[in-house]
């Protein structure tokens, strides 16, 4: 069925119910201008609202008098043409109540059609055929779609808060700050930085208000470090992202499911600078390669529910929060994350947060601190400098590798290998030199005892034991194990055989010198940067 036809019968349906759509009676000029007022492209530093996003400002002139700019400029209200990765499709752009945020559903033009399919509009009448004369009609939705001033953005879509390349026929999501920069007091959320999150320490409070400046004036750059903070709740350790999403707006999201962080749909991301994920993300394992990603890798991989795979440019500046002993997979030489043990001092002093969140949503804190952090120095700023605190330490020690944790226990407990046989006179003892087979098997014992999935192999291993420093070599005979043997004991009446524990003995067996169990503590931590508090150890 065409579209006359179509129309046709919509209109015998409504005749056949007894109503009528109203039609607009306008013969439709190709050449007629019913532009509108050109969108405005925000400015690199985020201020203006720019095109298309967060309600719409009401018209500077009378709304067209023509019919069919009317109806035109009404759709470009609701929807818009772009080219979104190479796929043509309708935006359209709603406002979500629930997040507060600016939400863009995607529509095909046959969805946009099915949605308008009983608003038909008078465009004219027949000039042919045994119809001439009569109403000519044309559905509201095909009308837009055909009109040469439609909302259209054909270049593409993308996000750059730096708008580095205006184009009026790309669609930039960024559209700025949710608040004026302006001169005023942010006091207390200073002191809670300063106090509670930092407890104290002004090198830390430094390198905070250096991590929030630069998110602010360089949005458009990756946040390359996250900030962590661990506190019981009520503490406070979400004031501050609290206050970076008042000032993002539209581009801050706060996700409290793993599958929000590091989920396979992640639309969300797509328009996203600041990224705080409230006790999203507690050591999961299963995440571990996604998390890390989203912090240190240039790109994003968004894919939409029902939409293409794309690749964008990563601007995410990320804050976690947790309560949880583990929050990160720290490796020993990170350097990506700000980790901080939040104060438990303010924790249920409501009279100090309700001074601190009115200061900050109705006293003009917000707009306070982003018009500090604008103008703070960071010449001479290196956040890839990242302060190693106590708390990142802590965070290092318990994501560490099976082979770091097992050598940790053994020189926390002052030996190797645990006999299983009773022979721990010998075992429970620290010794300079041990052979690899004693120190391969007491590993594996130790992979065996955590469910460890991905055991280094034999020469993997001994790679590690010379990445920390131990010496190959080989050494006179030595013991590379235990068994149980059958002896032979003479007795009054004749002998017998009795099982016994006995050492497997090795002429000159492959191994590495450790050096003395003080030496092998002071090695490892040279080579972990780990301050651990070691017990006393075995008997050397």
């Amino acid at each position: 069925m065409n579209e006359d036809e179509m129309i046709e019968e919509i209109l015998s349906r409504k005749r056949r119910n007894g109503g009528s759509k109203p039609t607009i009676n306008v013969e439709v000029d190709s050449a007629h201008d019913t532009s509108t007022e050109e969108p405005k492209k925000p400015n690199g530093n985020g201020t203006d609202p720019g095109p298309n996003l967060g309600p719409e400002p009401p018209p500077a002139e009378p709304p067209p008098r023509d019919p069919i700019d009317a109806l035109v400029a009404r759709f470009n209200q609701k929807y818009f043409v772009v080219n979104d990765n190479g796929r043509p499709c309708i935006y359209a752009p709603q406002h979500d109540p629930v997040l507060n945020r600016r939400v863009y559903h995607r529509m095909s033009p046959a969805g946009l059609r099915l949605l308008y399919e009983n608003e038909l509009v008078q465009v004219g009448t027949i000039q042919k055929g045994e119809n001439k004369g009569k109403p000519k009609y044309a559905t509201a939705a095909n009308i837009w779609l055909g009109h040469k001033n439609r909302k259209q953005f054909i270049n593409g879509v993308i996000f750059d808060p730096a708008n580095r390349n205006p184009d009026p026929q790309t669609f930039n999501f960024w559209t700025g700050f949710a608040v004026e920069p302006k001169q005023g007091s942010w006091d207390n959320l200073q002191d809670h930085l300063r106090t509670n999150v930092c407890q104290g320490n002004e090198a830390h409070y430094k390198y905070l208000l250096d991590w929030m400046a630069d998110a602010v004036q360089h949005p458009a750059k990756q946040g390359e470090v996250a900030i962590v903070m661990r506190g019981i709740e009520g503490c406070g350790k979400g004031t501050l992202a609290r206050a970076m999403l008042r000032v993002f707006g539209q581009h801050g999201f706060a996700v409290s499911n793993t599958a929000h962080l590091t989920g396979r749909f992640n639309a969300h991301l797509r328009d996203c600078v600041i990224l705080f994920a409230d006790e999203a993300f507690a050591g999961d394992k299963q995440d571990v390669g996604v998390l890390k990603s989203i912090v240190t890798e240039a790109t994003l991989t968004i894919e939409p529910k029902f939409g293409a795979v794309e690749q964008t440019a990563n601007y995410l500046h990320i804050i976690l929060a947790s309560n949880e002993g583990w929050v990160i997979p720290a490796s020993l030489h990170s350097r990506r994350w700000f980790v901080l043990d939040v104060s438990d001092a303010r924790a249920g002093d409501r009279a100090y947060w309700k001074a601190l969140y009115h200061e900050l949503e109705h006293g003009g804190g917000a707009a306070a601190m982003l018009h500090d952090l604008l103008r703070r120095d960071l010449k001479d700023v290196d956040l890839r400098a990242v302060p190693v605190t106590d708390a990142l330490k802590e965070q290092r020690k318990r994501s560490a590798d099976a082979a770091t944790a097992w050598w940790v226990e053994c020189l926390g407990r002052g030996w190797v290998f645990d006999s299983e046989l009773g022979l721990e006179g010998h075992w429970q003892r620290w010794h300079d030199f041990v052979p690899t087979e004693v120190l391969f098997a007491s590993y594996k014992q130790y992979c065996h005892e955590h469910h460890e999935r991905r055991p280094l192999s034999r020469e993997l291993f001994g790679g590690w034991m010379r990445e920390i420093g131990a010496n190959p070599g080989r050494m006179r005979t030595q013991p590379v194990g235990e068994h149980l043997t059958d002896e032979t004991v003479p007795a009054p009446s004749g002998s017998y055989t009795r099982r016994v524990a006995r050492l497997i003995m090795h002429d000159h067996p492959h191994g590495y010198t450790v050096g003395t169990l003080d030496d092998a503590r002071d090695a490892f931590e040279k080579w972990s940067h780990l301050d651990v508090e070691w017990d006393g150890g075995a008997t050397p």
